[in-house]
């Protein structure tokens, strides 16, 4: 359990995780852009990126996802769009669920 920031402090994790939210909002406008425009370079980017940062926020369907797609563009495979729609609706259902919350 982690100590609770004293009366008048910010909570660091919470901005933390403010921070990643609207990165993976981002990511997501991003990623939608790329697959408009088929530019697997920046869908590789966006992927490795969440792969990375995914799992620490508890989006591990984002981890999971992005880390397929990633693990594809770097052994330089063709990314099946099947991949990409997963990908999509994790990042979907990540930030949907942090809107409930």
């Amino acid at each position: 359990m982690r100590p609770r920031p004293r009366t008048g402090e910010a909570d660091p994790i919470a901005a933390l995780t403010a921070r990643y939210h609207a990165a993976t909002a981002a990511d997501l406008a991003e990623l939608l852009a790329a697959c408009a425009a088929s530019d697997l370079a920046t869908i590789s980017r966006v992927a490795h990126r969440q792969a990375g940062l995914a799992g620490s926020f508890g989006a591990d369907a984002v981890g999971e996802a992005a880390a397929a797609i990633d693990a594809l563009a770097a052994s330089g495979a063709t990314i099946p769009t099947e991949a990409i729609d997963r990908l999509v609706a994790a990042l979907l259902g990540w930030l949907a669920d942090r809107r409930l919350s």
